[in-house]
């Protein structure tokens, strides 16, 4: 916002994020002078579109919207609070992202009149400063799916590990019972039934403990030695 209002000569400036969706301005920041010379008792941060006067033309309009007479009639301003600023002329532009208007950009009291350059400046600065944010939102969304992931993997690996013990626990007691049986002098037929559980329930016990190895390996916490 320092950089818009040194291009363009002005004394005020200010940025706000829109909603597409709501219909709607949130403040993202005001030049240093509005706080200075701005005495409205309790400035909103939030407007409807349908509230805003000249400085809502830019997403009416879906174009910049410029105004070097702003004290003259005209039907597109509503007035200002009681405290304002002072407002003389006033250059507005929206910025868009996927043909949505995501930022307004406005500056205003430049002493003289603002043209086609001013318009273009404005634009060039909005469209590298917003290529950033792309960039930084793109990173920050990057660090929380990552963050996610392990949270999740850790998740996963902890329930591996609790349903394994679960399971192991009876198991082990299943396995201890055939185990007996085969000391009780059982029939051939019964032999070969009990060899049967004990093979399968041996290879379900392989089996736990490769799905527990692997939670493992996923979660970092076993080297594999190649």
């Amino acid at each position: 916002l320092e950089i818009a209002l040194n291009v363009t000569n002005s004394a005020y400036g200010y940025i706000y994020h829109y909603s597409e969706e709501r219909k709607e301005f949130r403040l993202n920041t005001w030049s240093d002078g509005v706080h200075d010379d701005c005495s409205v008792v309790e400035p909103q941060t939030v407007y409807s579109l349908s509230k805003t006067g000249c400085w809502g033309e830019a997403v009416r309009q879906r174009k910049p919207f410029m105004l070097n007479d702003y004290e003259a009639d005209n039907r597109f301003r509503k007035g200002t609070p009681e405290g304002h600023v002072q407002i003389k002329r006033l250059l507005t532009l929206p910025f868009f992202s996927s043909n949505e208007i995501v930022a307004v950009i406005g500056v205003a009291n430049k002493k003289d009149n603002y043209d086609d350059e001013d318009v273009r400046q404005l634009s060039l600065l909005m469209n590298n400063v917003w290529k950033i944010v792309e960039v930084k939102t793109y990173q920050r969304d990057l660090e929380i799916a990552r963050e996610q992931a392990e949270e999740s993997s850790e998740i996963k690996s902890a329930f591996l590990a609790n349903i394994s013990h679960e399971i192991r626990t009876p198991l082990n007691g299943l396995m201890g019972m055939l185990q007996l049986l085969h000391k009780l002098s059982p029939t051939p037929e019964q032999h070969e039934f009990i060899d049967h559980a004990l093979r399968s329930s041996r290879r379900l016990l392989g089996l736990l403990s490769d799905i527990l190895d692997l939670s493992r390996v996923e979660a970092g916490k076993m080297v594999i030695a190649m």
